[in-house]
């Protein structure tokens, strides 16, 4: 006996086997795609605003997220106050060349007012300064003495590679370097802090700017969920300081499933 396939039949079997062969990069593209690249917010040798400029060429982003809060942009994305830096100089000459790219700004909102209303660089430059005395003139020993050279070693070997380019900012070394060196700055040297008399009077200000470091980036965290919720199926070019990236990228990472995003390394 032989059986025919009706033409119902038919066409089932072949959206079938049609869908067998989709790959899953191709279900991938239905997902957000985001690129976190890391930066130096001012011109080196081998870090220009063309250094950025190639980048978003090459991955031609429909939105491009900024470090800035509300005093430098608004929620269009529109510069209030625009200043040369080297992504805000890359952006405008993207902008320049394909003006549907839109911009958002993603930083802690008020960020600048609580830097100028905390003193924070100013308090920060002081209590270094005195760190610094200290540390060189021998006044410091014994473990203490070691958890402050650990310090100046990753802040030494960081300063040195921020000189290398892009390539070397966006590393998986330098991610791992930035994050020591910020988790041992804001908990080890804490430490030395409140075992040293001329330092305790920094103690509760330094607990306090770890604590801000920590909710700044878990902000700018929730803030880039919201754009990517916002953006669907679109791709999201993330312009940020270099030591940012380890904890933006530890905090965005396990959401990716949840949010249907996918966060792309670029081949620099």
């Amino acid at each position: 006996m032989k059986f025919s396939i009706t033409p119902a039949r038919k066409y089932l079997r072949i959206a079938y086997i049609f869908v067998l062969l989709i790959t899953p990069s191709q279900f991938c593209s239905a997902q957000t795609r985001i690129f976190i690249i890391g930066c130096q917010h001012n011109t080196t040798k081998n870090f220009t605003a063309d250094t950025i400029s190639e980048v978003l060429k090459n991955i031609k982003p429909d939105i491009i997220l900024m470090e800035l809060d509300s005093s430098l942009m608004d929620a269009s994305g529109n510069f209030k106050h625009f200043f040369s830096s080297n992504e805000n100089d890359a952006v405008r000459k993207y902008q320049s060349k394909f003006p549907a790219a839109q911009l958002r700004r993603f930083d802690f909102e008020g960020r600048n007012a609580y830097f100028a209303s905390t003193r924070l660089f100013q308090k920060e430059q002081v209590l270094w300064k005195l760190v610094d005395s200290l540390y060189f003139s021998n006044h410091i020993e014994g473990n203490m003495r070691n958890i402050l050279a650990a310090h100046y070693n990753a802040t030494n070997a960081l300063n040195n590679l921020d000189q290398l380019g892009i390539k070397t900012l966006n590393s998986a070394e330098y991610l791992s370097l930035s994050k020591f060196r910020q988790n041992w700055m804001y908990h080890e040297v804490l430490q030395v802090i409140g075992a040293t008399e001329v330092l305790k009077p920094f103690y509760e200000f330094y607990k306090s700017d770890g604590n801000f470091w920590e909710f700044r980036n878990k902000t700018m965290s929730q803030n880039i969920l919201k754009y990517i919720k916002e953006f669907k199926q679109k791709t999201i070019v993330i312009l940020v300081g270099s030591y940012h990236k380890y904890m933006l990228m530890d905090l965005l990472q396990p959401e990716q499933k949840q949010g249907n995003f996918v966060i792309s390394e670029f081949s620099y």
